[in-house]
């Protein structure tokens, strides 16, 4: 329910650009859609062997999961979601 898998089922990152941080370490300007929202996230890529990683955080609000959070609804209390969550993901190339 929470991501609407029934009429989304799949969410999206799309690299647009990749610059060079430090020794095997980039920064990336990617498309990150969910839920068919589409807004821009950058995110720093560690790169071992033929494998990139990342772990960034994303404000589910932006892509209309509105659901107890608190910046919508008041007196939620301890019901209250928080709008962020980690996004963990690893590219084999």
């Amino acid at each position: 329910d929470f991501f609407g898998t029934d009429k989304f089922p799949t969410a999206k990152l799309v690299f647009k650009t990749i610059g060079a941080k430090s020794t095997d370490v980039y920064t990336v300007t990617a498309d990150l859609t969910i839920k068919g929202i589409t807004k821009p996230v950058t995110f720093d890529i560690a790169v071992a062997g033929n494998t990139a990683t990342t772990a960034f955080k994303v404000d589910r609000t932006k892509y209309d999961i509105k659901y107890n959070s608190g910046n919508f609804f008041e007196n939620l209390g301890d019901k209250t979601i928080n709008d962020d969550f980690e996004l963990t993901v690893s590219v084999k190339f």
